[in-house]
């Protein structure tokens, strides 16, 4: 199996998704991010659309429609002038806000998520160096929970307010505003098809087609073809919004000491918060992958990030599931993990069956000493694997 395909594979199991059996424009879309967290476009000019579609390796329409869901989702913006072209950016702080906001809308009733996050928020505070970027992200936490208690803005809310809208997502926001200030937040709900929207919003079949890929790009539809010909609301994946997240982290300058310095104590506050939670079906399936570590006498990376996603699932806290996903997303692209191989986390498994006894017992105590061990224990693979892409500079 190639590097890349090793990498694709651990890509989604961060995010739940598999970019192959996307539609073309979002799977070069969400490559090209994947990419850009690899190697982070320097050059500080613009490059064509020409160039980015040839760097593609797609067809001009597909390549411009690709194009176009990058700058809805902040990753590029054009540039007029002589010199015009597009100009590689990181998401805007407040549109990454707007985007979380509306994900949890979309995964329904939200009343217990905004005291956790808010109470997450505070214990990684305390553990964070001072002014550090991973500052930054407990202020974005506590932005967060700002937007879910007002619950008013749609699709991109402030962040595409606070920038020249075009068209198509002008329609897709007041599309997908009529559905979640409803009382109908039911995944399948059908919403149309092109011809539909493009008669309800007065514009062209172009410009509704772009509308419905921008909502296809938040994960908030889905397209049936056939007898189910239309596109249906759907509850939110996390994907879209771990890369765009991680992304967002990059743009403030976050290293990966910064990364595993939030992710810490973030894990942490997720395994007191499963252990509120945990009933008898999830158990088995963590123990499952437990004892799988156990039989080989060693855990390989999947299994260590399939772990931590059970774990985060249990704590059912959508937004803490996805800061915990992007930085698992940040670390995967930014770090040399294959190099580091199968071996490596021996520690990992003998620390993490005495802090699953201690989840499953409901032992509050030794759930948080053994998960800052295990932490410690992660740290040590980590710091190891990026050394080898030398990215330890602060």
């Amino acid at each position: 199996m190639s590097a890349e395909r090793q990498r694709q594979i651990l890509f989604g199991a961060a995010t739940g998704e598999n970019i192959d059996s996307m539609k073309q424009a979002l799977r070069l879309a969400y490559s090209f991010e994947h990419d850009l967290l690899r190697d982070p476009f320097n050059g500080g000019g613009t490059l064509s659309a020409t160039e980015l579609i040839e760097r593609f390796g797609a067809s001009r329409g597909v390549g411009h429609e690709a194009i176009r869901i990058l700058q809805h989702r902040g990753i590029v913006r054009s540039k007029t002038g002589p010199n015009g072209g597009l100009i590689v950016t990181s998401p805007p702080t407040d549109f990454v806000i707007s985007s979380v906001s509306q994900y949890v809308r979309g995964k329904g009733p939200v009343g217990f998520a905004v005291d956790e996050v808010r109470e997450a928020a505070r214990f990684i505070s305390v553990e964070l160096p001072a002014n550090r970027p991973g500052d930054a992200l407990v202020r974005l936490m506590d932005d967060v929970v700002r937007g879910l208690g007002a619950v008013k803005h749609g699709i991109g809310g402030c962040g595409l307010e606070a920038r020249r809208q075009v068209r198509a997502e002008r329609v897709a926001e007041q599309l997908v505003v009529r559905v979640l200030d409803t009382s109908h937040r039911l995944s399948g709900l059908r919403l149309g098809h092109e011809d539909d929207v493009s008669e309800r919003f007065g514009v062209s079949r172009p410009v509704a087609r772009q509308a419905i890929r921008i909502l296809e790009s938040q994960s908030l539809i889905s397209c049936h073809r056939g007898r189910a010909l239309g596109f249906f609301f759907r509850e939110p994946e996390p994907g879209p919004l771990c890369r765009l997240i991680a992304l967002w982290m990059l743009g403030e300058g976050f290293t990966f000491r910064d990364v595993l310095s939030v992710e810490h104590p973030l894990r942490t506050a997720m395994a007191l918060l499963a252990l509120r939670r945990i009933t008898t079906e999830p158990r088995q399936q963590i123990a499952d992958l437990q004892h799988r570590s156990e039989t080989t006498g060693r855990a390989r990376l999947l299994d260590v990030i399939e772990m931590e996603k059970n774990i985060s699932s249990v704590a059912h806290n959508c937004v803490l599931d996805l800061l915990l996903r992007a930085m698992t997303v940040f670390k995967v692209a930014r770090a040399g993990y294959l190099e580091c191989g199968s071996s490596g986390f021996e520690s990992y498994v003998a620390v993490n069956q005495a802090f699953l006894q201690s989840l499953f017992s409901r032992d509050e105590n030794g759930t948080e000493r053994y998960c800052r061990e295990k932490n410690y224990s992660l740290m040590e693979v980590d710091l190891r694997c990026v050394s080898l892409n030398g990215l330890m500079a602060d």
